[in-house]
């Protein structure tokens, strides 16, 4: 079964076009989510098939419920260093990477 990658929060559907997604696809499906559902039963139910999510800014709160709720989620993926809508502490119990980028431009790391 190949990775699920999430890259969500992406209002101006402009994501597909700021890096080469396609060095995923020997390793997984890129899917590219543009609309926001406010509450947290409706971003469990889109989310909840994901292994990968990449988060665009900080549009989406990950509390720890929502990270509860997402129990296939291995990698939370932000640009930028720092992220605040991210419960980096409840990620962390919850055995879920999350890592940033130095800008859109550069690969991720820890």
């Amino acid at each position: 079964m190949s990775v699920q990658i999430a890259v969500i929060d992406d209002w101006q559907q402009v994501a597909s076009g700021v890096v080469d997604w396609s060095v995923l696809q020997a390793v997984g499906e890129v899917h590219f989510l543009h609309d926001y559902p406010a509450d947290t039963a409706t971003m469990i139910e889109r989310l909840q098939g994901f292994d990968v999510i990449c988060v665009m800014r900080e549009r989406s709160t990950f509390d720890k419920a929502l990270l509860q709720g997402l129990p296939n989620l291995k990698l939370l993926v932000t640009g930028g260093m720092r992220n605040a809508a991210l419960d980096i502490a409840a990620a962390k119990a919850l055995g879920i990477q999350v890592c940033g980028t130095d800008s859109y431009k550069h690969a991720a790391r820890n």
